[in-house]
Parts: C-alpha cells; sequence; structure tokens
C-alpha cells in the first residue's frame, strides 16, 4: 500500500499563476455560475478559453492587490483571498487626482487581463456580469457594513485529487490568518458540496440569490 504524504500548505506569487490557473480552471469546469457566465461566449472553444482567461485574470487581480494564494503540496488544491481593504487614498481628492485613479484603474484592469474579459463577453454577458454585482454587493453591505474583510475569491481542488481534505487544509490555514488579524471574511458558495466546507470553519449561511433565472438550465 502506498504510503500517503503529509499534506503542506505553502503561500505561492505571481510566478506560479499559471499553475494556480490551471488548478481553478478544472477545479470549475462543471461550475453552475463559471458555466453561466461562459455560456456568453459565441463557441464551445471560446467557451472554454474564456473560463481559462477568467481564473487567469482572478490570480493576478489578487497579486496586484496582494491578496494571499494558497496551495496544497504539488498544486492540487488553491484558493485566492482578497485583503481587507484599510488603504487611505493616495491623493487628496480632486480633479487632478480623480483623473489620476481613472488611468490607474485602467491600467490595472489591462495588465490583470479584466478589460480583454471583459470584452470576450459581449454586451449581453457584461450585463450579466454587472446585474450579478448589483445583487451581491448590496448583500455585503448589508452584512458587512463599512468593516474592512477578507473576501475568498476562489477555492479549488483539482478533479483528480478530491477527497483528500486538501480544501480543509487550506482553510485551517487561511483562517488561522483570518483570526490573527482580527477581521471578518466573505465568501460566495455555488454548490450544496462547497457551503457544506465553509460551514465547518464558522462560516453562516446568510441569505441564498438566483441569478440567470428563465436564462440557463440546472447546470448554468
Amino acid at each position: 500500500m502506498e504510503e500517503r504524504k503529509p499534506v503542506e500548505v505553502i503561500e505561492v506569487d505571481v510566478k506560479d499563476s499559471e499553475r494556480v490557473v490551471e488548478t481553478l480552471y478544472q477545479s470549475f469546469l462543471n461550475d453552475k455560475v463559471i458555466v453561466y457566465f461562459a455560456n456568453f461566449s459565441t463557441s464551445e472553444s471560446s467557451n472554454l478559453s474564456w473560463q481559462r482567461s477568467f481564473h487567469r485574470w482572478a490570480a493576478r487581480a489578487t497579486f496586484a492587490a496582494k491578496g494571499t494564494a494558497l496551495e496544497t503540496t504539488g498544486g492540487h488544491a488553491t484558493c485566492l483571498w482578497l485583503p481587507p481593504d484599510e488603504s487611505p487614498p493616495a491623493t487628496p481628492p480632486g480633479y487632478f487626482a480623480s483623473l489620476l485613479s481613472c488611468f490607474s484603474s485602467l491600467y490595472t484592469k489591462y495588465m490583470t487581463g479584466e478589460l480583454s474579459l471583459m470584452w470576450g463577453m459581449g454586451s449581453k454577458g457584461r450585463a450579466a456580469i454587472e446585474k450579478y454585482g448589483e445583487i451581491v454587493e448590496p448583500l455585503k453591505k448589508k452584512y458587512m457594513g463599512d468593516e474592512p474583510h477578507w473576501y475568498c475569491w476562489l477555492v479549488g481542488t483539482h478533479p483528480e485529487h478530491e477527497g483528500k481534505g486538501l480544501c480543509r487544509k487550506l482553510f485551517e490555514e487561511m483562517m488561522v490568518r483570518i483570526d490573527k488579524s482580527g477581521k471578518k471574511a466573505w465568501l460566495d458558495a455555488s454548490s450544496e458540496k462547497s457551503m457544506n466546507i465553509y460551514k465547518k470553519f464558522g462560516f453562516e449561511l446568510v441569505e441564498t440569490v438566483r441569478i440567470g433565472k428563465g436564462e440557463c438550465n440546472e447546470n448554468g
């Protein structure tokens, strides 16, 4: 019988982006929310390409925001967390400050791939993304207020390595860090399975929302 090696959790950086992207891509191929948005692409090939681009953008945006990316031994499971936003404005309010902020935002979106990602969805896809934000963001405001908090953007296990407790290892490590920071945490669950995992670490279901009603089936 093959001896199972202990699982370690390590923090990764931007040079590990493609490994993170591949793990997330494989783990979310059948995720209903991701599939729903990807279906706004024009073909199956562009659908899958959009999904990979989405995870690449998420990874790059996490590193750009100085967030936390963790993975288990071999990169078989990974997670992306955005940090509490406690940074004060770098410049005083005003026309030039607003202009600088606008250019900075556009540059960040270009470098992370957000602009090309949104362009690839078409107008209907971009409208769906905006509608999703209009639903979810007020919920964050309702339950978290203006309090800075951690946000679990994505967490996934490669299908070939499911059932080994890898997500549990990631959450155990991240919960220690969050507890030390003294901040709360927020996440969105897109399946009953993931919801049950999160509950084991103290997360509570506060509200259930539906997107794409009348536009998709039970698979997204």
